[in-house]
């Protein structure tokens, strides 16, 4: 078995080799850093400067291709009369602008919407009011979600 000095020389010897590593660990002082010095600094990106081009390129390469009608919607979309259409117009306002991109700077996301009239974009933040009233509840990766008279809608990027 195993004797009693032994016990004491194994207590003794972790002892003295956790106080040996405590006294080697150094404990960092907090210094105070201008921001000169500072290197974790946020990084501040300007805004695009020409986003219509952007846009208008990205529009015209068709990176997502054309989107697909099944032959129901094209059978639909020649049948659709009047009264059809403005019925659709009472059940979902028409929109006045286009969800054209998700921005995201550091924790900061904004949407880019396009104006169909004047043909200008737009940046908007969450609870920002949109263009037909509309507010800005919350910004997705690829969706946004707006609520309009009373009702939450989810608009897609690439649909």
């Amino acid at each position: 078995m195993i004797s009693q000095k032994m016990i004491v020389f194994w207590i003794l010897l972790t002892s003295t080799t956790a106080m040996i590593a405590f006294r080697q660990i150094q404990i960092p002082q907090q210094i105070e850093m201008s921001e000169e010095k500072e290197v974790w600094q946020g990084l501040n990106f300007a805004p695009p400067e020409n986003v219509e081009t952007t846009l208008a390129t990205l529009k015209r390469l068709k990176l997502w291709g054309e989107p697909e009608m099944t032959e129901q919607a094209k059978a639909g979309k020649g049948a659709t009369t009047a009264s059809g259409s403005a019925a659709n117009a009472t059940n979902k306002p028409v929109i006045s602008w286009q969800l054209v991109g998700i921005i995201q700077q550091g924790q900061q996301r904004y949407v880019l919407l396009l104006d169909n009239t004047t043909q200008k974009i737009s940046t908007h933040y969450v609870t920002n009011k949109l263009p037909d009233e509309a507010n800005l509840i919350a910004i997705h990766d690829d969706a946004i979600e707006i609520k309009r008279e009373e009702k939450v809608e989810i608009l897609r990027l690439y649909q």
